[in-house]
């Protein structure tokens, strides 16, 4: 019995070692920059047991984001909740790739799981929020905005190499410094 569980734990390290997906139930749930709440419904009900319907109705369920906005600093429940938001959590859910256990894995759980990840990216930019005068939900909107106009692509600059999003929030920054629409 040893000797088999010994065999056992070491075909699991060697699994470990070579990165092998040890459960096989496991789901993948991939949200691009770019992407809306409606795409990442798709996604959800494309890889789980729940459905696009029940994904949107959670993104609209106010008890739920005046919850949310009680446990995560970053989310202030006016803001979100603004009738011309149509859904409050947009630009909140951080695009990225999120592993969990099997497909039936609760809608809930995959928002609190996205709005963790928001949470340790946008410590980081706290004080520069505070600094710049903008609201998380300004900074939040200005790169979905930036994301919309600039893409991915790479633009040379005569002292170095600065992403297109890079230049496209250089000349958002300083139209709203000086109190500019951002509008042509």
């Amino acid at each position: 019995k040893r000797k088999k569980q010994g065999v056992r734990l070491l075909l699991l390290r060697e699994d470990l070692e070579k990165g092998k997906n040890i459960n096989k139930e496991e789901i993948k749930l991939q949200l691009l920059e770019g992407k809306t709440i409606k795409d990442l419904a798709e996604v959800v009900e494309k890889n789980t047991v729940n459905t696009k319907e029940q994904f949107l109705n959670k993104m609209k369920d106010k008890e739920y984001i005046k919850k949310l906005s009680e446990k995560y600093w970053f989310i202030d429940y006016d803001t979100v909740t603004n009738k011309d938001i149509y859904y409050p959590l947009e630009g909140y859910l951080f695009p990225d790739t999120y592993i969990f256990d099997n497909k039936e894995v609760g809608i809930e759980t995959i928002i609190d799981t996205m709005l963790k990840h928001t949470e340790k990216k946008l410590v980081d930019y706290k004080n520069i929020t505070d600094k710049k005068k903008l609201t998380v939900h300004e900074v939040l909107t200005l790169a979905s905005i930036i994301e919309l106009e600039a893409g991915t692509s790479k633009t040379k600059s005569e002292e170095k190499t600065l992403t297109d999003r890079e230049i496209v929030a250089k000349i958002f920054m300083n139209r709203i410094n000086k109190k500019m629409s951002l509008r042509k």
